[in-house]
């Protein structure tokens, strides 16, 4: 492979090449081998073409009406993540639209808190203290034990745990 051409050499390529000479006689012209010159030129070809190259598809249009959304559910913290966050702004964007939505406004969503872990210690001291409230009859008189969860039927109620 040939070595790192010099600039000066590069820039006489250059002007032989866009007046139409062949390689050949380039290599001849410049004193240089003529597989350096058809390297050179077909890297710059490359080059020029990855420049020039554009993404195909449609490009993608965040609206500002859209980021505002997307900005006021964040600071609601009412999404957790990008199908919530679609759901709750109705929006006919994609996912890696509001993804990248999210990226522009804030960085990423917070990480979503994990299930309680109980150990088996924690569990043996909750079974204690069952069994010692639980056998005291009469301090239950004291209560009223109601179980109650409240549940909104038309949204979700933003409990998140399970």
């Amino acid at each position: 492979m040939p070595g790192p051409i010099p600039p000066k050499t590069q820039k006489e390529i250059r002007k032989l090449h866009s007046l139409g000479k062949k390689v050949r006689t380039i290599a001849r012209l410049i004193k240089v081998d003529k597989n350096t010159v058809s390297l050179y030129i077909a890297l710059k070809k490359i080059k020029d073409m990855r420049q020039i190259s554009k993404r195909l598809g449609r490009h993608t249009v965040i609206t500002s009406k859209v980021r505002e959304k997307v900005k006021n559910s964040l600071a609601q913290k009412s999404a957790s993540s990008t199908k919530v966050l679609k759901r709750r702004i109705r929006s006919k964007h994609c996912l890696p639209t509001l993804r990248k939505a999210v990226r522009q406004i804030v960085g990423t969503f917070s990480a979503q808190k994990g299930p309680f872990f109980l150990s088996l210690q924690h569990k043996e001291m909750r079974v204690k203290f069952a069994t010692e409230k639980l056998s005291n009859i009469e301090n239950w008189k004291n209560y009223i034990y109601v179980d109650e969860k409240k549940f909104k039927m038309d949204r979700p109620d933003g409990y998140q745990r399970k």
